[in-house]
Formats: C-alpha cells, structure tokens, sequence
C-alpha cells in the first residue's frame, strides 16, 4: 500500500504559489504515476476558493493532497497562518493533513541555536497541542515537520524534537524529514 508522492515546495522558485503553478504539478504528478502531492502554501495565501478549485481538479486526475503551511510554532504569524491554513487543507481528499515546522525564526535569528530553551519548549507545546486540537476538529491531523531543533535536547537547558513529542497531546503527529537532521 506504500503510495509515492512529492513536495511541491521543491518547485517554490520556478513556480511560485497560484492556482494555475500547483495545477502544473498536479498535472505532472499524474502523468508521472504519483498517488499525491503534498501541496506547499507557505503563508497560506491561496483563497478557500482557490483551494475548492484545486481541490476539484485534484481529484478529476487522480491525485491525492496533503496541505502545508511553512512557519515554525513561534513564528510571530504562525495563527493567523495557520488559521487560513487549517480551512485550505479541510478542502482536500488525502491523507487530511496539516503540515507545519517545529521550530522557524527563532532559530533563523541565531545561527548557533540548536535547541529550544524551556520557556520556548512550553510555549511550542501549548500552541501545537491548540492547533492540533483544532486541526482535530475538522477532521484533520496535524504534523509537525522537524526542522531546525536538534533531535535531543539535554533535558536541562536545551530541548529539541524528542522532548516536543515527549510533552505534547496524542493529535499532534510527527512528519520526520531526515534531510533536516543533517
């Protein structure tokens, strides 16, 4: 049952958000044999129309749609994001996900922050286990992609994706990208 799909944020910069770019890799993902694609708006900006849209033509050829948001927990517009968001991804037939990162800015601010401090791990699993919640509503699961934080935290001062999933409610899953590990 294992089913090949694609990001489509590998297409970011030759094909920026829109309607008419993520139906050329919806298209593409069918002529290629994929089952789904996991469709990358990274602030969200595609309309709920935009989306019933996509959604339909999805659907007519074939292919399957995850949804992704590109912010981290802390990330200053990760709600209103993801709010937007979370109505986008209700629209598709897929695996009804929502997907976004772990951690964002607060680590794009210091190129030697590897983990999260313990204010910031407690505030990371408030919100997630918020939005999942939500997400949950809806009918959705949200997964939360690791990203800059390291895999394990000390325990003490530092504390990275292992102690995130430690703490935070049974809706809130893990979407692994081994690439972010390296």
């Amino acid at each position: 049952d294992l089913k090949i799909g694609f990001t489509t944020t590998n297409f970011l910069n030759l094909l920026p958000v829109s309607v008419e770019n993520k139906k050329k890799l919806i298209d593409y993902a069918a002529e290629q044999g994929y089952a789904w694609i996991e469709l990358r708006d990274p602030n969200a900006d595609l309309s709920l129309a935009n989306c019933k849209e996509l959604a339909a033509y999805a659907k007519d050829k074939g292919i399957k749609v995850g949804y992704a948001i590109q912010k981290g927990l802390l990330d200053k517009d990760f709600r209103e994001t993801f709010s937007r968001g979370l109505a986008n991804a209700a629209i598709f037939e897929g695996p009804k996900t929502i997907r976004c990162l772990g951690s964002g800015s607060e680590f794009a601010r210091d190129s030697k922050k590897k983990t999260w401090t313990l204010e910031e791990l407690y505030q990371i699993v408030k919100i997630a286990n918020k939005a999942a919640n939500r997400a949950k509503e809806l009918g959705l699961q949200l997964v939360v992609e690791n990203a800059f934080e390291a895999l394990k935290g000390d325990g003490i001062s530092g504390f990275g994706t292992t102690e995130f999933f430690a703490n935070v409610n049974h809706n809130v899953g893990l979407q692994l990208d081994t690439a972010n590990l390296f």
